[in-house]
């Protein structure tokens, strides 16, 4: 299968960033990495990834843009030292206009291979969390949009994290220091994405109470895919949702979960998977076992 990369200049985000590209088809798949990746490949360029060669079976172009912010993490524990913080895919007026990139580049390259059919949005983790919202708000451009482990919320307890990192550690597979800093990392880039900072500056506790500016939260919690299915609802007509989760990876789990019977009120039709995956490092595992199974559904949405 060939692999390459390259580096386009954005006009969505002014600057230059890389492509990674693989296989051929009169398909196109854009790949939306997890929380760190962008600057090394996930899917896309990895031939280490346990589904990498899933993808030369299937009639599809697979195009991975970097789409990380360009502010290191302030993580010093390896092996996510060398990580970059999330966009998570959004259209941000304090750092970028992401969502507005990733369909720049969905547009870029159906022009450039002559893409004659369907165009999905996939995603692991962050980048599920981006490929369910950028499908619900272009479905002219993304037919299909999976999720493989994404959240479709995320709790003000991990936004504001002092308890439960034991559990936590269990999920990712990692130490209590390591996955404390991962998610403090990450509600950090939420803070800046959607709220320009501010959020994270109104904390404070008193007699064990957290105290924060509602206001601001309100501002992440809409974009909530969650929240986003109802706002963009009338938007998916013969577009396809997929949700695949790992049982273990608990709060994923839950959070996949409430959006599957949000989406069967809202009368959506979509799929859903929750397996039996593995406990330990629930997440990590759970994003590359429901990325295997969302290129299985691929190859046959193909053919």
């Amino acid at each position: 299968m060939e692999c390459r990369a390259e580096r386009i200049l954005s006009s969505s985000l002014r600057e230059e960033r890389e492509i990674r590209i693989c296989n051929k088809g009169k398909n196109l798949v854009l790949v939306l990495h997890p929380y760190g990746y962008g600057k090394v490949p996930f899917l896309v360029g990895n031939p280490k990834y346990p589904s990498f060669k899933k993808m030369e079976s299937i009639d599809a172009v697979f195009v991975e843009p970097d789409a990380s912010l360009p502010i290191r993490s302030g993580i010093t524990n390896p092996p996510f030292e060398d990580m970059y913080m999330g966009s998570w895919y959004h259209d941000s007026e304090y750092v970028g206009k992401y969502a507005s990139f990733i369909v720049e580049v969905a547009r870029l390259f159906k022009e450039r291979y002559e893409i004659k059919g369907r165009t999905a949005v996939i995603g692991g983790s962050m980048g599920g969390w981006g490929a369910i919202n950028l499908t619900l708000k272009y479905p002219d451009i993304f037919s299909i949009g999976a999720s493989a482990d994404g959240p479709m919320i995320y709790g003000k307890s991990l936004l504001f994290l002092k308890e439960g990192t034991q559990e936590l550690a269990r999920i990712m597979g990692t130490t209590v220091e390591q996955v404390g800093e991962v998610y403090l990392d990450m509600a950090r880039s939420l803070d800046i994405v959607y709220t320009g900072g501010k959020l994270l500056k109104s904390v404070s506790y008193i007699n064990g109470k957290v105290l924060y500016d509602e206001s601001l939260f309100e501002k992440i919690k809409l974009n909530f895919p969650l929240q986003v299915v109802e706002t963009y609802r009338a938007n998916i007509v013969e577009n396809e949702l997929i949700l695949i989760t790992n049982y273990y990876d608990t709060g994923i789990a839950i959070s996949n979960s409430l959006m599957h019977n949000k989406m069967l009120q809202l009368h959506i039709p979509h799929h859903y998977q929750c397996y039996v995956g593995p406990k330990v490092a629930s997440h990590i595992i759970g994003v590359a076992n429901s990325m295997s199974k969302i290129l299985e559904l691929l190859g046959v949405r193909f053919r």
